[in-house]
């Protein structure tokens, strides 16, 4: 690693608290002013990045299977997980593959990752009972 992609490295863990997820391919350009508009310009985006991933809602959502099963599970996105869980292809998950039709019956915006995983497994723990009261609106999920 050069002295370049190990500042962008320190930058990005600086301020994402994360390692880069691979390493970053960072081809040196010959000039001095376009190497720092470059270095400068990668910084952005990765501010950007960072940003945009610490900024995302994250949804808690229950989808009812035909045989009146609950799965639960945490997206930022409920439309387009929903959509890989119906047409049962690898990024669905495997327990509702050929349990057709499903039905999204919730849908609660949770706000940051680590709380949505939190309620999230408390919510696999509750009981069918306790599960479909949430469902229905019975239970607040402040209550969980």
């Amino acid at each position: 690693m050069d002295g370049v992609e190990k500042n962008h490295n320190y930058f990005y863990q600086k301020y994402s608290g994360n390692r880069l997820p691979q390493r970053i391919f960072y081809q040196n350009i010959v000039g001095s002013g376009t190497a720092m508009f470059a270095d400068a310009l990668f910084l952005r985006v990765i501010c950007a990045y960072v940003r945009r991933l610490k900024m995302k809602n994250w949804f808690l959502y229950m989808i009812r299977c035909k045989h009146g099963r609950l799965y639960t599970g945490v997206t930022t996105d409920v439309e387009r997980r929903f959509v890989e869980h119906t047409r049962n292809n690898k990024k669905g998950a495997k327990c509702l593959r050929g349990k057709a039709p499903l039905t999204l019956v919730m849908k609660k915006k949770i706000g940051s990752k680590s709380m949505a995983l939190k309620i999230e497994s408390r919510v696999k723990r509750l009981s069918k009972i306790k599960k479909e009261m949430l469902v229905d609106g019975k239970i607040e999920m402040k209550e969980l």
